[in-house]
C-alpha cells in the first residue's frame, strides 16, 4: 500500500503542476477576453448622416478571435490538471506495482520515479 508521506508527496507535485498550468492557462484566457472586450467597444457604430447603426466586421472578428483564445485557455487549464493527475496517479501505481512484484527495492524506485 502506498504510504501517507508518498501519497502527501504526490499532492505536493499535483498542486505545484496544477498551478503551472493554471498560469499558463490563465494568461492565454486573459488575453481571450481582453480581445473581446476591446472588440466588443467599437461593435456597433451610428452612421453620423443615416443614423443607422452599421457592424464593424473588424472587430467582431476580433471578438470571435478573443473568444477562441478564451476558450483555448480554457482548456489549456482543464486539460492540464486532468493529465497532470493521470500522470502522477499512473507513475505512483507502476511503482506500486513494480514495487510489490520485487522488481525494484526502495532505492531503485526512487531512482526510477527521478528518471
Amino acid at each position: 500500500m502506498v504510504t501517507w508521506g508518498r501519497a502527501f508527496k504526490a499532492a505536493f507535485v499535483y498542486v505545484l503542476f496544477l498551478l503551472g498550468w493554471v498560469i499558463l492557462g490563465g494568461v492565454v484566457l486573459s488575453i481571450g477576453i481582453a480581445s473581446m472586450a476591446a472588440g466588443a467597444g467599437g461593435l456597433f457604430t451610428i452612421d453620423p448622416i443615416t443614423g443607422q447603426p452599421t457592424v464593424n466586421f473588424g472587430t467582431l472578428t476580433a471578438s470571435v478571435g478573443g473568444l477562441i483564445t478564451a476558450i483555448v485557455g480554457y482548456l489549456i487549464i482543464i486539460l492540464g490538471c486532468i493529465a497532470t493527475m493521470f500522470k502522477i496517479f499512473s507513475e505512483i501505481v507502476a511503482e506500486e506495482v513494480m514495487s510489490r512484484l520485487g522488481y525494484l527495492t526502495t532505492s531503485q524506485s526512487q531512482e526510477w520515479m527521478k528518471s
